[in-house]
């Protein structure tokens, strides 16, 4: 009797640790890790890649504001950094990797007479060595400089940059694999001078491997409009397309579909700013549908992403009194129908209304398990100055968790900017922490665990086995935050892990 009324005790002390775990592991994300660059200056991310295998990649500039330099990391999937280099004086622009091992830097750095040139760095991805180094200027007293880079089937790599005509023109070079320069295309809006200011936004590869630009254009009225320019590999420029209402649209971002069809939002002008969300037909550029969402003043549509199924989410920012002076502002996310625009299936929005409730999305992202995870800064009571990132709910929009960074400390914000999902759907932010005494800002990832990986699948791999139980078992005992053998996130590896393990054994395999 006394065995029994003991086994009875240790069976039920093992149930309540359990469920205690089950209650836990639904509480608010905690990220698996975060890494912080350390730096002594205000430093600023352009870029973050995240290949096959969960390695980061973070690209951006450093050093003082009259003299800046190009700087990159690379972060393991543990969270360790890889390694971490100062590349020369610039600023970075966009970064993209290559099939043969190599991480593209495209910025710009001082030329002849002050002026800025355009610059493509070659680097070895494994250690972060120099390997090669393109310039190109247009001439003594132009200044030219690279926002994007991507890299073509066969190792072709385009460039979209800016330079100075009538005013500010858009670039697009080609290079081969070996870096020499194949051709460069100026594309310049109808405005007159001195409105002709047009700037490339974005640029991605079609399936055929055609680039594809997002411009924000000044159009014959003077005012700026969406353009979409597709170039063929030879720089003929297949189509052009602009959409806009006339009175001042500037696009944002744009995703490509699996058959090639392309997506923009950014924000129109009606009587007030608003969410302009169109898809054109990407054979032709022929406009399938137009879209404004409105929620109240300022809308402000920053980032959309599509899900398998072709829905198509968009968030952005909206401000609830239309006054610029008080900082308040909401997150606004919202589903619709990819193949018509309508209808609109659904929306969510978040935020207090107060001064200095500055909540602000900067991504969105969806996962094969209709996860929409929005991204960005919050400020509204309790948070101050911290990072959020929201799972929506695809098909109903209702948030299901939430996970929020704070720095700390009172006088640091934590301010997201770009979110990625790898191969296996973990999820990196990209961010910067930011000192508000000092101005000093810090290139920051932040890594949360895919949420379609099996529970209790410590090393990511899919599948709970061996290898979970043994690495849980080893980190017996181990207490601080991100560990990632703590499987329900109460911050010390215990009884309660190795039971989800157990009870999830075998799953994702």
């Amino acid at each position: 009797m006394r065995k029994e009324r003991r086994l009875t005790r240790i069976v039920g002390w093992l149930l309540v640790s359990f469920v205690g775990s089950l209650l836990l592991a639904g509480a608010d994300l905690a990220p698996e890790w975060i890494t912080r660059i350390a730096s002594s200056y205000s430093d600023s991310l352009t870029s973050m890649l995240v290949d096959s295998g969960g390695q980061v990649y973070i690209v951006g500039f450093t050093g003082p504001s009259n003299s800046p330099s190009i700087r990159a990391a690379a972060i393991n999937p543990d969270g360790t950094v890889r390694w971490s280099r100062v590349l020369g004086s610039g600023q970075a622009g966009g970064a993209a990797l290559g099939a043969d091992g190599a991480l593209y830097i495209a910025g710009s750095a001082p030329g002849q007479g002050g002026y800025s040139e355009l610059i493509l760095l070659k680097c070895n991805a494994s250690t972060g060595a120099l390997l090669q180094t393109f310039r190109y200027s247009r001439g003594a007293g132009i200044a030219t400089g690279a926002g994007s880079v991507a890299v073509d089937a066969q190792g072709n790599l385009y460039i979209m940059g800016g330079t100075v005509g009538d005013g500010g023109d858009v670039m697009l070079l080609k290079l081969d694999a070996s870096l020499q320069l194949q051709w460069v295309r100026t594309w310049d809006g109808p405005a007159s001078v001195p409105y002709s200011q047009d700037g490339g936004v974005q640029m991605l590869l079609d399936p055929a491997g055609n680039p594809v630009l997002l411009i924000r254009a000044v159009m014959a009225d003077n005012q700026p409009d969406y353009m979409v320019v597709k170039y063929s590999p030879s720089g003929a420029i297949l189509w052009q397309r602009n959409w806009g209402t006339g009175a001042g649209d500037t696009p944002t971002k744009m995703v490509m579909d699996a058959s090639g069809d392309l997506y923009v939002t950014g924000y129109a002008t009606r009587t007030t700013l608003v969410y302009g969300t169109i898809k054109l037909r990407g054979s032709d550029g022929q406009l399938l549908w137009e879209q404004i969402d409105s929620q109240a003043s300022r809308d402000i549509g920053r980032s959309l992403a599509l899900d398998a199924q072709g829905n198509v989410y968009i968030t952005g920012s909206v401000d609830p009194e239309g006054n610029v002076s008080n900082f308040n502002d909401n997150f606004y996310t919202v589903k619709r129908g990819g193949a018509t625009g309508t209808p609109r299936l659904w929306s969510h929005l978040y935020g207090q209304n107060c001064v200095g409730c500055y909540d602000v999305p900067a991504d969105i992202a969806v996962d094969s398990a209709g996860h929409v995870l929005v991204v960005g800064r919050t400020s509204s009571p309790p948070y101050v100055n911290d990072a959020i990132l929201f799972v929506l709910n695809a098909q109903t929009g209702q948030e299901q968790d939430r996970g929020v960074v704070d720095s700390g400390s009172a006088i640091w914000g934590v301010e997201p900017g770009i979110l990625r999902l790898d191969s296996r759907e973990n999820i990196y932010v990209g961010a910067v922490f930011r000192n508000l005494n000092t101005e000093v800002r810090e290139l920051t990832v932040i890594k949360y665990r895919s949420l379609t990986r099996p529970q209790g699948d410590v090393n990511g791999d899919g599948c709970v086995d061996d290898a979970d139980l043994l690495a849980v078992l080893f980190a017996f005992g181990q207490s601080g935050s991100g560990l990632p053998e703590d499987v329900n996130g109460d911050g010390v590896v215990d009884d309660a892990d190795l039971l989800i393990v157990l009870f999830n054994f075998g799953n994702g395999c």
